[in-house]
């Protein structure tokens, strides 16, 4: 990639970061973005926690959405998203710590489809698993209309 691509993608993570309220309310980290790429992070706090006593399930899909949203989006061209649903595979706990990678999978002429893998790392010991291997707890794939219409400065 040259300077003056990651100079443009450092301004649109830096919109992105500055943009989305909900994101921010979430505590949620938009980490790393390249074209067709994101990673985002979140440690799952007492406000993420269920009535069950695990990590709600809007969280995981929050933090896969926005990677999706921000990669989809980081070729400078408006993209909606128009299908997305999240397969959950294990549970998550306070203190975890979530991380989402979203990759495109294709992409058409109008509509691109994202996969991303939601890990979680335990860094608390109480339970045997603190030993920071993540692990795969949630699968999202998400389709996109892509626009013509350049991405609002």
């Amino acid at each position: 990639m040259t300077d003056a691509a990651e100079t443009g993608l450092d301004a649109y993570l830096d919109r992105c970061r500055a943009r989305d309220a909900y994101v921010r309310l979430l505590g949620i980290e938009i980490e790393a973005v390249r074209p067709g790429r994101a990673t985002t992070r979140v440690t799952v706090d007492e406000r993420h926690i269920n009535f069950f006593g695990t990590a709600h399930g809007g969280l995981v899909f929050s933090l896969a959405d926005t990677a999706f949203g921000v990669a989809a989006n980081a070729a400078g061209r408006l993209a909606a998203m128009v299908d997305a649903h999240l397969t959950m595979t294990g549970g998550v706990l306070l203190g975890d710590v979530l991380e989402a990678e979203a990759e495109e999978a294709s992409r058409s002429r109008r509509l691109a489809v994202y996969r991303c893998t939601v890990t979680r790392t335990r860094t608390h010991a109480g339970d045997g698993n603190g030993d920071g291997a993540a692990e795969v707890v949630a699968t999202f794939t998400g389709t996109v209309f892509q626009t013509d219409r350049p991405l609002d400065p």
